[in-house]
């Protein structure tokens, strides 16, 4: 996993928020981002480590708003900030899907 930016804590938080999809426990991208950040300090980080690694991600939509998308488990996922801005309202592909751990 050395060259995937997203690296394995990212890969397992995004792998998890499978088994919250249908729950209603993350209505926002906020939810999303605390539930991830929560995850961060499960898997042994310090929250100084958490924030770091927050920093440099967002929680992105797999369909954009402007696509129908909602601010659901179920279409959000821990992605590269950069990554997610390049792609603007454009639907994520599979592929960078697959490579966070999202699929």
């Amino acid at each position: 996993m050395s060259n995937n930016k997203y690296g394995e804590y990212t890969i397992k938080i995004n792998r998890g928020v499978k088994a919250l999809e249908g729950k209603n426990i993350i209505n926002s991208r906020r939810d999303f981002r605390k539930h991830a950040h929560d995850q961060f300090i499960k898997m042994g980080l310090t929250e100084k480590q958490a924030q770091a690694h927050m920093k440099k991600k967002d929680a992105g939509h797999i369909v954009s708003v402007d696509h129908g998308g909602k601010d659901t488990a179920s279409n959000l996922w821990l992605e590269d900030r950069h990554d997610n801005r390049s792609h603007g309202a454009a639907t994520v592909k599979r592929s960078e899907l697959k490579r966070g751990g999202r699929l």
